[in-house]
């Protein structure tokens, strides 16, 4: 299969080196021509210097991996070129356009997914597996943590575009995987609380700390917790129920479950890369079966609409 990657940093590379191991033939754009040659030589890849030559050749699919900020215009190229794509997470910075493009991938029955990498894992596949035996859910928790300054090894983070709202930053957007899953596993928000703050400890403009408590159709009660100053990489969820508690942690890929007095602990894989070869071979294979993907714009569009009013509401003034 022919896909274009639109942008060559951390997660195009990825995902480009990935495609390339699977034989696919690439096409590279990025802003940066060195940075896309550089990974052409890796990979095999052509190297086009603007979109529009990219699409002219008529890829099979497209991956669109820029800053958020510019996810919704080159997305909407792509569309409206007829190439299915697949966008990194989150969708947008804003609202700004994305019902056009909503709205632009179903007129012309484009295929489109947005990126949703940790429902790949099996950790939390097993989760979502395992859920109905808990009864009716009681409570859960979600947490996600790291220090930012460690999150992209290589790069200077103030100037990367976590560090602007403008460009697509700040802990909300960057986590959306968390809200994402949760969502996921038990439904859309009913009612929502929020608390987001800027701590000074890193030299960036964006939040780096965002408590919710939310209300979902299947969750009564749901906390989550984000932030970009853990020295200590934490990713996990916890989920009680009537009937017993199940636990996962990202890290380790353990799940472990008591139901009904027996408990049980799973060791799934942990690989990180392990998640986005089978993303990106969903992806494709929904391409090539014609079948309907998850995570379309339409349902992504949502939950970003729900994390920028969280942000928005718990910005204390």
């Amino acid at each position: 299969m022919k896909l274009f990657i639109i942008g060559c940093g951390s997660i195009g590379t990825r995902h480009a080196k990935n495609a390339a191991a699977e034989k696919h033939e690439l096409l590279l754009y990025d802003i940066d021509s060195a940075r896309a040659q550089a990974l052409a030589k890796e990979t095999g890849a052509t190297v086009v210097k603007k979109i529009e030559y990219g699409l002219a050749v008529k890829p099979d699919a497209a991956l669109i991996c820029t800053p958020p900020n510019l996810h919704v215009q080159q997305a909407l190229e792509c569309i409206r070129a007829k190439v299915p794509s697949f966008i990194e997470k989150p969708l947008a910075h804003s609202m700004e356009d994305v019902d056009k493009l909503v709205k632009t991938a179903e007129e012309l029955n484009v295929p489109t997914m947005v990126a949703c990498n940790l429902r790949f894992t099996e950790g939390l596949q097993k989760i979502r597996e395992l859920l109905p035996q808990l009864g009716n859910i009681v409570m859960a928790k979600i947490e996600f943590g790291y220090d930012l300054k460690q999150w992209r090894p290589g790069q200077d983070y103030r100037k990367n575009y976590a560090a602007s709202h403008e460009s697509g930053g700040g802990i909300v957007l960057d986590a959306i995987h968390e809200l994402d899953y949760a969502l996921w596993l038990f439904g859309q928000p009913k009612k929502a609380f929020s608390k987001v703050m800027h701590s000074g400890k890193l030299e960036i403009k964006t939040e780096d700390q965002a408590e919710f408590v939310l209300e979902l159709e299947n969750c009564p009660t749901l906390s989550m917790h984000l932030d970009y100053l853990n020295p200590v990489y934490t990713r996990n969820c916890n989920i009680i129920g009537e009937k017993g508690t199940l636990y996962w942690e990202f890290k380790t890929g353990i799940v472990r479950a008591q139901i009904n007095g027996k408990e049980n602990t799973y060791e799934t894989n942990s690989d990180v890369n392990a998640m986005y070869v089978s993303e990106l071979d969903y992806f494709i294979n929904s391409i090539s079966k014609g079948e309907k993907m998850m995570n379309p714009v339409s349902e992504a569009a949502e939950t970003l609409r729900h994390a920028l009013a969280l942000r928005q509401a718990g910005v204390s003034e």
